[in-house]
């Protein structure tokens, strides 16, 4: 056995020893797209990087890649209790917990603060809400660099009881879960390396542009699903069961401009791509140009037929 074929059986036993079956989750079935509405689909691969049968599609029409079928809310909110952070802890062989994020989340935090910077000083922004928010720990670099009234939503209560000792009102649900009478205006909304996990992107979106204020400030960031299948040349090692959507450049500009938001700076960095926005009028009828999907399937055929 070579090292290769060593490593890839490691990962495999790690990942059994989980004892998480996909299997047996309850999900539900995708039949239109949720970016154009398109019921025309094209599956790109049968099992995701964790070797589970799990089908991810492409929409022909704008290219949105999502998992189908997917988990439930219900289920989902199990994983991310239970078992998510021990299945990627086994898949990269190494602990990856809330208390292995800190350091990462605070660099994170610093970066993303400077990023913003330019267009939060000088500004009446008060609140902050962290959408995905984890322990806190990029929160607190903001309400500290801006003095700003912080508060984290996350679905995953260990993750949550990390945010707490900062002294954060923290809110431990899926935004999906916010009803409307619970819903506040906030200045600033970010969603850190979370869009990726939404199950309905487009109402989520749509939810956070009415918890916006007017004048207030979103960023939301991606994994760019194109840079990561170049990078691993295989659709298969590029989806992963906790990421129901993957979204390109073309893909997340689309949902932004539907949704009522005009992105002011973008930045690349490494295989994640980050978009700062203000709110504006929705351009509700947007969607990637033909050309930017037809490159993309051209790549996605040319990878498949590597590994044919």
């Amino acid at each position: 056995m070579d090292n290769e074929s060593s490593t890839v059986f490691d990962r495999i036993q790690r990942i059994k020893k989980v004892n998480f079956s996909l299997h047996e989750q309850s999900k539900i079935r995708i039949e239109e797209c949720n970016l154009c509405g398109s019921r025309d689909f094209i599956i790109l691969t049968k099992k995701d990087r964790y070797d589970f049968v799990n089908n991810a599609y492409a929409c022909r029409d704008c290219g949105l890649v999502f998992l189908n079928p997917v988990m439930t809310s219900e289920a989902c909110r199990e994983f991310y209790k239970n078992d998510y952070r021990k299945l990627v802890s086994a898949y990269h062989g190494k602990e990856i917990s809330a208390d292995t994020l800190f350091e990462e989340q605070e660099v994170y935090g610093k970066e993303l603060c400077g990023f913003m910077e330019p267009f939060v000083r000088g500004r009446e922004l008060k609140s902050l809400l962290d959408i995905g928010g984890s322990t806190g720990v990029v929160t607190n670099e903001f309400v500290v660099k801006f003095n700003l009234e912080g508060t984290v939503l996350d679905s995953a209560p260990l993750e949550i009881d990390k945010a707490k000792q900062f002294g954060f009102k923290t809110i431990t649900k899926m935004l999906s879960e916010i009803r409307e009478e619970q819903q506040h205006k906030y200045d600033i909304i970010i969603m850190c390396q979370t869009i990726d996990h939404l199950l309905d992107i487009a109402a989520d979106l749509h939810k956070t542009r009415e918890m916006i204020s007017d004048h207030g400030l979103f960023f939301v960031d991606i994994l760019d699903f194109r840079a990561v299948y170049l990078q691993e040349n295989s659709i298969q090692k590029s989806v992963k069961l906790d990421h129901p959507f993957y979204l390109t450049e073309h893909t997340i500009e689309a949902y932004l401009k539907k949704s009522g938001f005009k992105i002011l700076r973008s930045e690349h960095v490494k295989n994640h791509v980050g978009y700062l926005c203000r709110p504006c009028i929705p351009d509700k009828h947007y969607l990637p140009e033909k050309h930017s999907i037809s490159e993309m399937f051209r790549e996605i055929r040319y990878i498949q037929n590597n590994h044919a």
